[in-house]
């Protein structure tokens, strides 16, 4: 029987970059030493290693000292961050899957004897790209309430078709509305590209406000893109901002 079980986990990052947790649990009845935990990784990924800390590089400080001392039973996590060289490119006609690497545990028994365990290739299944993304280009993250502002808004079009879009934006009853007439034509937006549009927003609710109601029709197909969380805006009364800004 296997003397470790290791378990791993992905978390999702900023843009491209992943987060690797991989959970050992010493399954034996004796206490055990463990050597060295490591990742190696494949292209085009490269690893950072969290658990050194204290920014001195592998010659830094370990989150479990020089070695871990497992008794029966014990669970040691560690995490390490990947990020590609080069941008991930799938077939559209296959699961979006890339090989990570594989983790190399050494360890020793209590009596001293060497033992080494190496998992098998690590996969991670990335979520496909929406075929559409707005995020603010710029835009303040506070705001006084019934004071109009302007913000600019990228689109992107992340599809491998061109499409022909439209703004509409929801006038319902929200922290933060859209001012300025919805329905209107963007223009032609290609395949794999960005546009910008400067839209007049109007606060009538105090607090924190998340920015949503906006839609984006593809004239051509007659699809349409719902962003609801766009981002979030802190709204408050008095002339000046309560954070000194």
């Amino acid at each position: 029987m296997k003397p470790l079980d290791v378990k791993t986990k992905f978390q999702e990052g900023d843009k491209d970059d992943v987060y690797l947790e991989a959970h050992v649990h010493n399954i034996t009845s004796n206490p055990m030493y463990i050597e060295s935990m490591t990742l190696d990784v494949v292209p085009p990924y490269q690893r950072e290693d969290l658990n050194v800390h204290n920014n001195s590089g592998e010659n830094g400080d370990l989150t479990f000292g020089r070695g871990s001392y497992m008794n029966p039973n014990d669970m040691r996590q560690y995490l390490f961050k990947l990020t590609p060289k080069s941008r991930l490119v799938f077939d559209p006609k296959k699961p979006p899957v890339s090989s990570i690497g594989k983790l190399d545990i050494v360890w020793r028994t209590s009596m001293g004897e060497k033992g080494r365990l190496q998992t098998s290739h690590l996969q991670r299944m990335h979520s496909r790209p929406l075929d559409m993304t707005v995020t603010p280009e710029k835009i303040a993250d506070v705001a006084q309430l019934a004071k109009p502002f302007e913000a600019i808004f990228k689109i992107t079009n992340n599809s491998n078709k061109d499409m022909s879009i439209r703004l509409v934006m929801n006038k319902r009853p929200a922290g933060i509305v859209w001012l300025g007439t919805s329905g209107k034509d963007e223009g032609d937006l290609k395949s794999k590209s960005s546009t910008v549009v400067t839209c007049t927003l109007l606060p009538i609710r105090t607090g924190l406000q998340t920015l949503g109601g906006l839609k984006v029709t593809d004239s051509a197909t007659g699809s349409t893109h719902t962003f609801d969380d766009i981002c979030e805006i802190f709204v408050h009364t008095a002339d000046e901002s309560p954070f000194g800004e």
